[in-house]
């Protein structure tokens, strides 16, 4: 959000003070439409990802769950996978659109999937999700081959934002 977050004080008993700026939009005014907003949760699905194919692959049930929850809300069609060795087998079984594959996981990370997949001549796009979210991991995700970079904890409008501007590139 553009924003910094600062410990002002840490010490005795007494606990911690942050200091959170933060770069906000100014609220609406009750003449402004709704629909002059860009996409929100809170209006209900779009759909805008109507029959989307897509595979999310992570190690988090959690994560996997609220995957599925905000891309089958927007009209996804959504498989699951619990590690990389299992995404990797069902992302050659079927005709996914894309792949959303956690970076983090135990035995098989996701660099070492994307890398098989890519080896294996897996053309679909594969993005990266990791709690990662500093520059130099974007950058390296993309460098590693990613078709993009996603950050967590999953903001659900900039999920469908980064999934449908990169959707001019594959069609």
């Amino acid at each position: 959000m553009n924003g910094d977050i600062l410990i002002e004080k840490n010490g005795d008993a007494r606990g911690s003070t942050f200091v959170v700026n933060l770069i906000v939009k100014r609220s609406l005014n009750q003449t402004q439409a709704a629909s002059d907003l860009p996409y929100q949760l809170t209006k209900g699905p779009s759909k805008c990802l109507n029959d989307w194919k897509i595979l999310v692959v992570d190690d988090s049930e959690d994560n996997r769950t609220l995957m599925k929850v905000l891309l089958e809300r927007e009209g996804a069609i959504v498989d699951l996978a619990s590690g990389a060795d299992e995404g990797i087998e069902k992302a050659h079984a079927s005709n996914f659109d894309l792949v959303l594959m956690d970076i983090q996981m135990p035995n098989v990370d996701g660099y070492q999937a994307l890398a098989r997949l890519r080896q294996e001549s897996y053309r679909k796009p594969i993005f990266a999700l990791t709690a990662h979210t500093m520059k130099e991991e974007r950058d390296r995700a993309l460098a590693a081959g990613f078709s993009g970079h996603i950050s967590k904890p999953i903001n659900a409008s900039a999920l469908v934002d980064t999934l449908i501007a990169h959707a001019r590139q594959w069609h």
